[in-house]
């Protein structure tokens, strides 16, 4: 849960998660529609799937967890980092980590002039790593957690306090006041604006529910019926809303929800707007109502749902917003 994510906006999850699914079994046995739901609002809900997956793994071998690093990375989702914490910290083993604090240290410790995310750069900070937990009189756990700390309290990315370090002396990078260059600073993401178009469609006190796939963003998530709009010419003036589509635009819209989820049924109106970020992307959704004209065929990714069960359910943050606005 911490992947991503502060500590701060954890904590509640985290106990909820473990009240939920006390152990490695429980996990395993679980529906991945509970997992998810007790997941939502976290995000990155790839890990929720893969912790999952890995419970099962577990289960479904020996029932315990592996004890070494290359039997720890074989499980999914967990990478060198991950394994190299978990070994270290519940295995008292020699093995490093490198993650966004660490890395920042490590690099000005040894005074690192090239892109630590490069293959290069990979290979000195690990090495250096693996260097720290092999020849130090302390438990790698101890060592790890030190230098994750110091990191993160001390060797901050701007004005970090270096007089009051206790690795100072040994750091090329302050005795040559480079902090301000290394670690060298990653290029910034290019932001892609798109426009959706989520749509509130009412059966008498139904409402439908759409479940993404694993081609969409939120796999496994709920959702209501969205449509890439961007293109779209009446949205192309960068407006906050826009209450003025005319009636070949709506029946435009009209004819994807048929297109894409079998849903015959008149767009109406505008309900709201907001903005709302996807990785590098940064999206503005515009909420419309529509009649329904006929209640398409089952299928296993579309559901009726009056509103307070709807919001049981593991949902999307937009769709979350919306529904808790009804």
């Amino acid at each position: 849960m911490l992947q991503q994510t502060q500590v701060a906006t954890v904590i509640d999850y985290y106990h909820r998660f473990l009240k939920a699914y006390p152990d490695v079994s429980s996990l395993a046995a679980a529906d991945e529609q509970d997992v998810l739901r007790l997941w939502a609002g976290l995000g990155y809900y790839r890990r929720a799937r893969q912790l999952h997956a890995a419970a099962k793994q577990i289960v479904g071998s020996t029932g315990s967890f592996p004890s070494t690093v290359a039997e720890i990375e074989k499980l999914p989702g967990i990478g060198r980092y991950t394994a190299g914490a978990i070994a270290s910290f519940a295995f008292e083993l020699p093995a490093p980590i490198v993650e966004a604090n660490t890395q920042r240290l490590f690099s000005r410790l040894i005074r690192l002039e090239i892109d630590p995310r490069s293959r290069d750069g990979q290979l000195q900070l690990w090495s250096f790593a693996q260097s720290l937990v092999d020849h130090s009189q302390h438990s790698p756990a101890r060592i790890n957690q030190a230098v994750m700390e110091i990191g993160s309290q001390v060797c901050t990315p701007r004005n970090p306090n270096c007089p009051n370090c206790p690795l100072s002396q040994h750091c090329p990078t302050f005795a040559d006041g480079l902090q301000a260059s290394i670690p060298m600073v990653a290029p910034k993401k290019v932001i892609t604006e798109l426009t959706h178009i989520a749509f509130l469609i009412r059966d008498g006190t139904q409402l439908l529910m759409v479940r993404n796939t694993a081609d969409q963003w939120w796999t496994g998530l709920w959702d209501l019926p969205r449509i890439n709009v961007t293109h779209l010419a009446a949205f192309q003036k960068k407006k906050e809303t826009s209450h003025s589509l005319s009636p070949v635009d709506l029946a435009w819209l009209a004819t994807q929800l048929t297109d894409q989820y079998g849903i015959e049924c008149t767009v109406v109106e505008h309900h709201h707007t907001f903005k709302h970020a996807v990785t590098r992307y940064r999206i503005t959704l515009h909420t419309y109502t529509a009649n329904i004209h006929s209640r398409p065929k089952r299928h296993p990714n579309i559901e009726w749902h009056r509103l307070a069960p709807a919001l049981e359910l593991p949902l999307t943050a937009p769709a979350k917003k919306i529904l808790s606005r009804l």
